[in-house]
């Protein structure tokens, strides 16, 4: 079983391109939610969801295959996303009170709606958890070199985080972290694309 704790990494080619079409044709079914008026729009499944034991067979199973049985859904989503987010941790709420933030999960699939442009995407995960910049310290190896990628990013909040790894989309692959980790999309934005597409999987343990 991978050591998940303060990591990351990226299991090549977990699903196939089929596979993840597959998905993302099934999540466009579900009701969506735009958040905070950004235009990004989410497809969400969580247990209580009808399709909760579709996500189970159709992903999560394979996942938790990989991770350990005993790793719980917190929500799953497909991210339909023109305005990238700024650098944030996944700790959600959690369904069960006793249960403990694990690893997140995000398995590429485009750049506006095409697969063959997915590599113009990518996630940055650091070594910090995240906590309040304001209280964090400027570190001498800092990630301030990443802006011209970052650009949605203020300079000054990379200068109080270090690079993990930079992670490039390719579809089908498992991208995955401990969500105590501060991350961030790249601004695929400033090379002239309006948006991209990938299922975003949050988990816990108990």
């Amino acid at each position: 079983m991978l050591d998940v704790k303060s990591n990351c990494g990226v299991i090549p080619n977990f699903f196939t391109q089929d596979d993840v079409a597959d998905m993302v044709n099934t999540f466009r079914r579900f009701p969506t939610v735009e958040l905070e008026g950004d235009g990004n729009a989410i497809y969400g499944v969580d247990q209580n969801h009808l399709a909760y034991l579709w996500f189970r067979r159709r992903c999560f199973r394979a996942i938790q295959q990989e991770f350990g049985e005993h790793i719980r859904l917190i929500f799953g989503m497909l991210l339909d996303c023109q305005q990238p987010f700024g650098i944030h941790h996944d700790l959600k709420p959690l369904p069960e009170p006793q249960g403990q933030h694990h690893v997140s999960f995000l398995i590429p699939y485009s750049v506006n709606h095409d697969p063959a442009l997915v590599s113009h995407a990518a996630t940055c995960i650091f070594n910090e958890d995240l906590t309040d910049f304001e209280q964090m310290p400027d570190l001498a190896t800092n990630a301030h070199n990443l802006h011209s990628e970052l650009a949605h990013v203020p300079r000054a909040q990379l200068q109080k985080l270090s690079l993990r790894q930079w992670i490039t989309w390719h579809t089908g692959d498992l991208i995955w972290w401990d969500s105590h980790l501060a991350h961030v999309s790249n601004d695929f934005r400033t090379h002239g694309w309006q948006s991209k597409q990938g299922i975003v999987i949050h988990s816990y343990v108990v």
